[in-house]
């Protein structure tokens, strides 16, 4: 379905659509000339998960209304299934944060004592805090996806003398825990608070991605990010990143920093963030 088709059968506003698809809640394809297109079985079977004609929908509801409404009803939706053969948001994003875990993994595997104390970008990381971070993340993402208690710990040294090791079990934990479908039948309870999956998996996207390309500008490599993954994952950010998450220090982000129009999606994506490309 076109934007306009799809909007007029949820009954919603295109900028609404578009919203609730950065947020991961409808698949899409993007069309060579860079033209969303939603798949009609998808448009359909949310209008029926949100349990009304789609002539009642309201043109405002939000993407925060509209995910609590999802995570009510069929997990077919935000859940682990799929529609005539097509993969349901949620696994989408799972694989696409298995890829990113992947990629930065072949950057871990780079890193060793030499290259420890090398400066990242990450406002006052070096290439060893980094990886602390990232493996400290994953166990922290373990116990939020299984329901348990857990507090961050970036600061224990957990790379130890091998960090290539230590991230790869990390990652497997993570998926692991991401292959139970029930873990999406609730919202994940984060130290920082309560968030749907949806929301938690786009931050964990996020933090892979983006700490990886911290890692490549420590240890000197190429650090461009695929276009779309990047294009992706700065339409999230946008929607999630507020004012407040903002501070001089970085932490956890820093003002934005400019860049013309014709920047890469890479470069576009970390300027966003705080970074300088």
């Amino acid at each position: 379905m076109r934007p306009t088709e799809a909007a007029q059968t949820l009954a919603i506003s295109r900028r609404t659509l578009s919203d609730w698809a950065n947020a991961g809640l409808l698949p899409y394809r993007e069309t060579p000339g860079g033209h969303r297109r939603y798949p009609r079985d998808a448009v359909v079977a949310l209008a029926e998960t949100l349990d009304h004609r789609h002539e009642s929908l309201r043109p405002s509801i939000g993407v925060g209304a509209a995910r609590d409404a999802f995570a009510r009803r069929r997990r077919a939706v935000l859940g682990r299934g799929s529609t005539n053969g097509q993969e349901a948001p949620m696994e989408q994003m799972v694989k696409a944060v298995d890829q990113a875990l992947e990629r930065t993994a072949a950057l871990v595997a780079q890193t060793n004592p030499s290259n420890f104390s090398n400066p990242t970008p990450c406002s006052g990381f070096t290439v060893k805090d980094v990886l602390n971070h990232l493996i400290g993340g994953n166990a922290m993402y373990v116990d939020v996806v299984s329901g348990k208690e857990s507090a961050f710990d970036g600061a224990t040294d957990r790379a130890g003398d091998d960090p290539s090791g230590a991230f790869l079990a990390s990652k497997t934990a993570v998926l692991e825990a991401l292959s139970d479908p029930k873990v999406f039948e609730r919202n994940w309870k984060f130290p920082f608070g309560e968030l749907p999956p949806a929301q938690g998996l786009g931050i964990l996207l996020l933090e892979a991605t983006v700490h990886g390309w911290d890692l490549a500008k420590g240890l000197g490599v190429d650090a461009t990010i695929d276009p779309t993954l990047a294009t992706t994952i700065l339409e999230g950010a946008k929607q999630a990143i507020t004012p407040e998450w903002r501070n001089p220090e970085g932490n956890p982000f820093g003002p934005a920093v400019e860049v013309p129009d014709s920047a890469s999606p890479t470069e576009k994506l970390v300027a966003f963030l705080g970074r300088t490309p």
